[in-house]
């Protein structure tokens, strides 16, 4: 599917990070936050849902509980329905706020997630909301990569991890990085190719800016 989002007409810049859990999302944005320190650009990270969200309980049956009568009392398109209008009072309390004094604004997951867990018109219509990042970085990698990343994390591996269901996704994020113009950046590769390729799309996104400002 590809998304209609609205153009980022303010001074800031929109750099969004997405990718199943273990596909490597926070090392790629911790990376691109040292580059802007580095740079001297102000720029702050937000995380997409908001605690606010992950503590409820049926988001926390729906990632936590290995119980599937649990899960199964938890509509999935209900929930998507929630996390995106909570991703919406984000974006208007703090992403447009943010990009309006000319930072940039590095988000751990944004909308697309909200596609990748439920293909609804109603969400993708939701979706196009959303102001257009200047940059869509998917972290990817193989699922058994992904799956001992996760199994290996002592604050993780007590969380329901499906299989099949993480398989799907991983197909899911490509298809949509595909069609949504996204770098796709395979973090099974070595540290040094990674920070490479993801350093020389940031220089370019920089001269960019700098550019349009002369």
């Amino acid at each position: 599917m590809t998304l209609s989002l609205l153009k980022n007409e303010y001074p800031g810049k929109l750099i969004v990070f997405e990718g199943v859990d273990g596909a490597g999302k926070t090392t790629l944005l911790q990376k691109t936050s040292a580059f802007l320190d580095k740079n001297q650009i102000k720029h702050r990270t937000i995380k997409m849902p908001s605690h606010r969200i992950r503590a409820l309980e049926e988001f926390r049956k729906t990632h936590e509980s290995h119980n599937h009568e649990e899960r199964a009392e938890v509509d999935a398109f209900s929930l998507t329905v929630l996390v995106s209008g909570d991703r919406l009072i984000t974006l208007n309390q703090e992403v447009i706020p943010a990009l309006k004094r000319g930072e940039w604004v590095l988000c751990d997951r944004y909308t697309y997630t909200g596609n990748i867990c439920c293909n609804d018109p109603i969400i993708h219509s939701i979706s196009e909301r959303f102001i257009q990042p200047d940059l869509a970085i998917l972290a990817e990698a193989d699922f058994m990569t992904v799956k001992n990343r996760v199994l290996a994390r002592p604050t993780e591996k007590h969380l329901f991890f499906d299989d099949d269901e993480v398989k799907q996704k991983i197909s899911k994020y490509r298809q949509l990085a595909q069609q949504n113009n996204f770098m796709i950046i395979d973090t099974t590769q070595d540290q040094e190719t990674i920070d490479q390729l993801l350093l020389a799309r940031l220089h370019q996104l920089l001269k960019h800016v700098q550019a349009q400002t002369l």
